[in-house]
C-alpha cells in the first residue's frame, strides 16, 4: 500500500506540474495528499506540538533527528511550511524518488566530493535567503535504538552561510512505528515537537562543531 500510493502520487504530481508548469505543486501534494495516506496506511497517530511556533511568511533552517522512513511523511505533514530537503546523491539516480525530488528542487549532497558538497550547502542557503525553508536530518542517519546520535556539523554551513533562523524539532515514535532495519509497519503514536525558533548568531558560536552539539542539545531538551 505505501509502496504504490508513493508511485501513484509522485507519478500524478510530476504529471500535472508538466501540464500546468506548477513548480509548487508537487510540494504542495506532497503536504496535503502524499504524506496523509502514508501517515493513514502505517498506522501512525500524529501528535503535533509546537506548531505556532512557525511563522508561515519566514524561511528556516529546520533541524530533526532522524528515526525512520517514516520521518519525511510525518514532516511534510506536521510543519505548515514546504519542505526542501537535503538528499544524498545516490537518491538522484533512483526511479520515481529521484525524480520528485528533483521536482521539489531538493538539494542532492555528493558527500564523496567535498568541493560540490559546499556548493550544494551554498545552493541550499540561497533557498532560505529566496524565502523557503530548509530541512536537515544532522545524524546522516536513522537512530536503529531511537536515541539522538551526534549531529555532523556540515549542514550548519547553511545557518551559517545565510545567518538563517534555526527550528530544533524532535520527532519520538516513529521508530516504532516503521522500524529502522527492515521491521514490520505497525500502527502507533509519534509525536513531533517543534522548538522555538532562534537565529545562528544567537549561540554565540563559530565553531560549527560546537554549533552542531549546542543544537542537538535543544531537540534533546525538546523531549521534557
Amino acid at each position: 500500500m505505501i509502496g504504490f500510493w508513493s508511485i501513484f502520487a509522485i507519478s500524478l504530481s510530476l504529471l500535472l506540474m508538466t501540464i500546468t508548469r506548477n513548480k509548487k505543486l508537487p510540494l504542495n501534494m506532497a503536504r496535503n495528499f502524499w504524506s496523509p495516506v502514508i501517515l493513514w496506511a502505517a498506522g501512525a497517530r500524529v501528535k503535533v506540538i509546537g506548531k505556532q511556533n512557525i511563522d508561515v511568511n519566514n524561511s528556516y533552517l529546520i533541524v530533526s533527528n532522524h528515526q525512520s522512513f517514516l520521518d519525511i511523511a510525518v514532516l511534510f505533514n506536521s510543519i505548515p511550511v514546504n519542505l526542501h530537503f537535503l538528499g544524498k546523491e545516490e537518491l538522484k539516480k533512483m526511479p520515481f524518488i529521484g525524480w520528485f525530488m528533483k521536482s521539489m528542487g531538493m538539494v542532492f549532497v555528493d558527500r564523496k566530493d567535498r568541493r560540490k558538497s559546499l556548493l550544494s550547502l551554498r545552493d541550499a542557503s540561497d533557498l532560505i535567503k529566496l524565502g523557503k525553508s530548509v530541512m536537515i536530518f544532522p545524524e546522516g542517519t536513522r537512530s536503529k535504538t531511537g536515541e539522538v546520535r551526534m549531529f555532523k556539523k556540515g549542514g550548519f554551513f547553511i545557518a551559517q552561510h545565510a545567518n538563517a533562523n534555526l527550528v530544533p524539532v524532535l520527532i519520538q515514535g516513529a521508530n516504532k512505528v516503521w522500524p529502522t532495519g527492515g521491521g514490520k509497519v505497525k500502527p502507533g503514536d509519534v509525536t513531533i515537537t517543534i522548538g522555538e525558533p532562534f537565529a545562528f548568531n544567537d549561540l554565540g558560536e563559530k565553531d560549527l562543531a560546537v554549533f552542531a552539539d549546542k543544537v542537538k542539545e535543544k531537540v534533546i531538551a525538546l523531549s521534557h
